[in-house]
C-alpha cells in the first residue's frame, strides 16, 4: 500500500496534518446504494460507501476509481462530485482521532460481480 496523501490545514479551529480521503457512493438502476460491511478493522464497524485515502501523487478522481476498483471490482461510471469536500474525525483505537478531508462522488452501477477485493470487508448489501 502506497503512503497517504496528508496535508497541513485549519480543522475546526485548528492547524493540523489532515489526511486526504475519497468516498463514493455508487448506484445502481432502481436508486439503491451499494453498501459495504467493515468488521474487525482499525476503524469503527458497521455499513459504509466505498471510501478510502488519496495516495501521494494520486489525484482524488484516481483515488476514487482505485477504491472502487479494489473494494468492489465492478463496472461504474462517475457521474458527479460534491463541490466542496467534508471534513469528520475517524476514530483510531488507542490513538488521537485521525482529521480527514473527503471527496464524495457518485457513480452508477455498469454491471459485473461484486468482488469484495479487501479484507476488511465482510459483506455487502443493496440499499
Amino acid at each position: 500500500m502506497a503512503e497517504p496523501k496528508f496535508v497541513e490545514k485549519e480543522f475546526r479551529g485548528e492547524t493540523r496534518e489532515v489526511h486526504q480521503g475519497v468516498r463514493a457512493a455508487i448506484h445502481n438502476s432502481t436508486g439503491e446504494i451499494l453498501m459495504l460491511y467493515r468488521e474487525n478493522e482499525k476503524w469503527d464497524t458497521g455499513w459504509e460507501i466505498v471510501k478510502g485515502s488519496v495516495e501521494v501523487g494520486e489525484s482524488n478522481r484516481e483515488a476514487v476509481e482505485r477504491e472502487i476498483r479494489e473494494e468492489t471490482g465492478v463496472k461504474y461510471e462517475i457521474m458527479d462530485k460534491r463541490e466542496e469536500p467534508f471534513d469528520a474525525l475517524i476514530p483510531k483505537e488507542n490513538k488521537q482521532d485521525v482529521p480527514v478531508h473527503s471527496w464524495l462522488y457518485v457513480a452508477e452501477y455498469r454491471g459485473g460481480d461484486i468482488v469484495l477485493g479487501e479484507p476488511e470487508h465482510s459483506e455487502y448489501e443493496w440499499m
